[in-house]
């Protein structure tokens, strides 16, 4: 259940607008881009807030603090964070995740393959929050969809000094599940198994197909830059048909660059690294459709 909150002298004011403003439903949902090496990624999450150019924000607080796993919502699996049917209708600028992860706490953890667990401190900009920009419109008595991509590759910082704690610096993608597609494929074994590989011989780690804008992008590691991979899908054993998979979700409508590589363990996302790719192709993607391309 979600409460809203407004001063009391306010809820007095507007009251006479509250009747006849008009309302909408909203759903707000959460996914992954995967990180290797981490096998559990919890964020204390407190609500959600909806951001509007002047500066105010509608804000849901859940009744309870929800500790959310992300890396459990990798290739497409979501969970719900709101469903209202009574959002008030209009145009926002974007959305703010409310996250507990302060310093000498264990709000928020990070979990390795090793099984050390440490805790995940939110870096000094932004407070206790991290807004994502897009402009979206609630329409009176119309349903609209937005799934929030937390780039986990990208969010999560080694730590600094004597501190053991790791940092959270959240890159969000923002996307309205009307305009968005879906990619997946499978990728031969032997792309996984090459000499020039490096997964430890674990072929669930390392193996990542990075997506790209555009048909003529230029393919590279994640390096902070402008050209960087908008986002990305690890590829993993089937259990039901045998085959290493892979799925990249809420793609919006348009032309990709697709690639894949084995050395996804390299690839440090905040610097050039000289990482291999040994395949890519491009696609399209159709809003609603899902497209399919195989590694053979």
């Amino acid at each position: 259940m979600i409460r809203r909150f407004l001063p009391r002298a306010l809820i007095v004011a507007l009251a006479p607008l509250l009747l006849i403003a008009c309302e909408g439903e909203l759903q707000i949902r959460l996914t992954d881009a995967p990180a290797d090496e981490a096998t559990a990624v919890n964020v204390e999450i407190t609500g959600v807030e909806l951001l509007t150019d002047a500066g105010t924000a509608e804000t849901y607080d859940f009744d309870e603090p929800r500790t959310i796993n992300l890396a459990d919502l990798s290739g497409g699996r979501t969970v719900t964070l709101v469903s209202d049917d009574d959002t008030p209708g209009g145009t926002y600028s974007g959305i703010r995740l409310l996250i507990n992860a302060v310093a000498g706490e264990s709000d928020s953890t990070i979990t390795f393959s090793d099984g050390g667990e440490f805790p995940l401190v939110l870096s000094n900009a932004g407070g206790g929050s991290r807004s994502v920009s897009r402009n979206f419109t609630v329409e009176e008595d119309e349903r609209t969809a937005l799934t929030i991509d937390f780039d986990l590759r990208r969010s999560i910082l080694e730590p600094t000094g004597t501190s053991t704690d790791y940092r959270l610096a959240p890159r969000l993608r923002l996307v309205l599940d009307e305009d968005a597609g879906t990619l997946t494929g499978t990728v031969d074994e032997s792309r996984l198994t090459d000499s020039d590989c490096d997964n430890g011989d674990n072929n669930d780690v390392g193996n990542v197909v990075y997506v790209f804008s555009g048909n003529s992008a230029t393919v590279s590691d994640l390096d902070n830059s402008v050209d960087d991979a908008i986002t990305y899908g690890a590829v993993e054993m089937d259990d039901v048909s045998g085959e290493y998979t892979y799925t990249v979700g809420f793609l919006p409508e348009g032309n990709y660059t697709v690639a894949f590589t084995c050395q996804g363990r390299l690839d440090d996302p905040l610097v050039q690294d000289d990482i291999e790719f040994s395949g890519q192709t491009n696609v399209s993607i159709d809003a609603g459709d899902t497209e399919t391309v195989d590694f053979d």
